[in-house]
């Protein structure tokens, strides 16, 4: 008797691409830190200033990955 051993989000991503889970949230981490950095002009996103920290914060809320890289 065959088993499905993979979830629907694993199928998904599989459809986008993405091998497997564990890549897809590599990836879709290194793209928000991107999207900080460059978004604030800063090399880290601990090099934020104070005073934009709760514009980031709306900014990661809002932020949506990108399907295809």
């Amino acid at each position: 008797m065959c088993q499905l051993t993979d979830t629907f989000e694993e199928r998904r991503l599989t459809l986008f691409g993405v091998e497997s889970l564990d890549k897809a949230k590599r990836k879709m981490f290194s793209q928000i830190h991107r999207s900080v950095k460059d978004s604030f002009a800063v090399a880290s996103y601990r090099d934020i200033q104070i005073q934009e920290f709760d514009e980031a914060l709306r900014f990661v809320k809002a932020w949506r990955p990108r399907l295809v890289a």
